[in-house]
Formats: structure tokens, sequence, C-alpha cells
């Protein structure tokens, strides 16, 4: 096998990683840092969790990013986003993952981050070698 294939094999494990990070990302309210259940889209163009971007513009009544000034009139559903959230999460709920700790999953021995009781923890998939 040569240095060029090599390469190769050993990037599409990160390209698969970065893509499904990217895809989380994108169902995530960037505000409320929770799965949309209903975005909407703002006049700057921006998507967030309807009571997220409610609650900002009456505190705030700008835009989170730019600081432009925005009102709650023109908010409009984003549909594309919601189906993608909806398939997301049947497709989770119809699969029975079950997955066990030191088994299939290992994480790091400190959280990287902790508020309120709950702990972010470095994570990875245990591979079996053959």
């Amino acid at each position: 096998m040569s240095t060029a294939e090599v390469s190769t094999i050993e990037l599409i494990p990160n390209c698969v990683e970065i893509m499904l990070s990217s895809l989380e990302t994108a169902l995530i309210c960037p505000s409320s840092l929770q799965l949309f259940g209903d975005p909407v889209l703002t006049e700057d163009d921006h998507i967030y969790e309807r009571t997220a971007i409610t609650e900002w513009i009456h505190l705030n009544g700008t835009s989170l990013p730019t600081r432009q000034p925005l009102s709650i009139d023109p908010l409009r559903p984003n549909l594309t986003i919601k189906k993608v959230v909806d398939d997301f999460e049947n497709n989770i709920q119809s699969k029975n993952h079950k997955f066990k700790m030191v088994i299939d999953i290992r994480r790091d021995k400190r959280a990287l981050f902790q508020i309120f009781g709950k702990r972010i923890y470095k994570a990875e998939w245990i591979t079996q070698e053959q």
C-alpha cells in the first residue's frame, strides 16, 4: 500500500466525524443549545429555537451575532430544519441503542465541562481489534 493510499484511508474516519459534527451542530439552537423543536429564521438569516429568540428579542431587541435590530413579527418557520430534526429523532428512536460504558465507550477521567451538576466528558468508541 502506498503512502498516498494510507493517508487517504486514515483521513476517511476523520472526514466522517467532521461531517457528523457539522450535522449535529446544524440541528442545535446556538442560543438554547438544545435540539430544534420549532426552528425559525430571523431577518438576518440566522436560525434559532422560537422560544429562545423570542425571549432574547424581548430582552435585547437585537440579533445575537450581529446586534442588528430584530422584531418578533418577521420570524419565519424553518420547515426544512424542522423536517431534518424530526427525521433525526425518528431515526434515533427507531433504533434500540444499548451501549455500555467501558465495553463500547471509553471516557476520559476528567470532565471537559461541568455546570449545574451536569458533566461533559470526551469519549470515544472502543473498537475491537480483529
